[in-house]
């Protein structure tokens, strides 16, 4: 974490600190008192703090506070560097962010601009950033109506993307849902299905499959690599996926969650909140929670547990002697099915054979 923390001063790293793990009042409150003790005449300095500051009260989802440091640091910051400057960019493309969210998309659109042009004359361009302006150009401009234009930076977006992502990597989802959407404000309904379809891509699937489409285990459905896998099993591991919300979203009430088919034991949080536990395979779970809980960008982490070792935890606390605690040796299945709601044949196959795949396994198994 040392590595992560990066400033000139303790007090400036212990901000940082308190940003990176979403302590953001304890940030503002460190901000504004360096931004206190910083003399008017470091400029450079100021504009820094106050766009740090910015990006806590964006992430406070207090839009006005954050405008006006977004707008102090450009002040501050062009009174040494270019207007046309590469790190004003980040500036730029915040300030046009919160007017959009305002609904001044006409000026957020002008500053987006502006953060395109200079990120598009580098040498060596950042095209994930450079993606990242058309697409949020193009979201300002189907605000406004424009659905023709809005496709055509959507289409720009989604050209780079495709040229240094993965195949199935989430921005591409959006790209091609935003493009449905402009399709269907046109009323090209053939299109946007077309689209929307191509944004579902895939859901995360089992340990096993995630792991063998990443190429760094073999086919386990090959020879006897199941068996030779069987250390996947033993382990605790996380999903994680980043979902980005709107302000009009977060003024309501409260948030539900629908999860179809968990598989099986797993804690569910979101952005550190936990909001809900899962402990069987065999029935949907709906998760109520309050919009205190969001921001505009927030991250939502399921942590499964090892449904052996949860298995072998259960049949120790009850110390039940239910007979045939594990299965035959031939099947190389494991022990203590009894104990969790998770379908008998993930422990080992109904039925004999030395050639029976067992693969217990954890999953997300259906669209939530």
């Amino acid at each position: 974490m040392r590595r992560d923390v990066e400033g000139s001063t303790g007090l400036h790293r212990l901000g940082l600190l308190m940003a990176k793990m979403g302590e953001w009042d304890k940030a503002k409150d460190i901000y504004e008192l360096l931004i206190g003790k910083t003399d008017n005449d470091q400029h450079l300095m100021l504009g820094s703090l106050h766009h740090q500051l910015g990006v806590i009260y964006y992430q406070k989802t207090d839009l006005n506070n954050a405008l006006v440091h977004y707008q102090k640091s450009l002040m501050n910051s062009l009174k040494y560097l270019p207007s046309d400057g590469l790190r004003l960019s980040p500036t730029y493309t915040n300030i046009g962010l919160v007017l959009c969210k305002q609904g001044d998309s006409d000026r957020g659109i002008t500053y987006y601009q502006q953060a395109l042009d200079i990120e598009t004359k580098e040498s060596q361009p950042n095209k994930e950033q450079i993606a990242i302006l058309y697409n949020n150009i193009g979201s300002a401009l189907q605000d406004q109506g424009r659905f023709h234009e809005a496709l055509e930076n959507y289409e720009q977006a989604l050209q780079i993307n495709i040229t240094i992502l993965p195949k199935y990597h989430p921005s591409l989802a959006i790209r091609y849902n935003n493009i449905g959407m402009g399709y269907y404000d046109l009323k090209d309904y053939s299109k946007a299905l077309v689209n929307f379809q191509k944004s579902q891509g895939n859901i995360p699937g089992a340990i096993h499959t995630v792991f063998f489409a990443a190429k760094q285990i073999p086919d386990p459905y090959l020879d006897y690599n199941d068996i030779d896998l069987r250390y996947l099993i033993y382990n605790n591991w996380t999903f994680t996926k980043k979902i980005d919300l709107f302000s009009d979203f977060l003024a309501s009430n409260q948030t539900t969650i629908h999860l179809k088919q968990i598989d099986t034991v797993a804690i569910i949080t979101i952005n550190n909140y936990l909001i809900g536990r899962t402990n069987s395979m065999f029935m949907p779970y709906t998760i109520h929670i309050a919009n205190s809980c969001l921001k505009f960008e927030n991250e939502i982490s399921i942590d499964f547990e090892s449904p052996v070792l949860y298995a072998l935890k259960q049949a120790n606390a009850y110390n039940d002697t239910v007979p045939s605690d594990c299965p035959s040796p031939a099947q190389h299945g494991e022990c203590y099915v009894q104990f969790i709601r998770k379908e008998s044949c993930s422990f080992s196959w109904d039925w004999v054979s030395i050639e029976s795949k067992n693969k217990t396994n954890i999953f997300i198994w259906r669209r939530s």
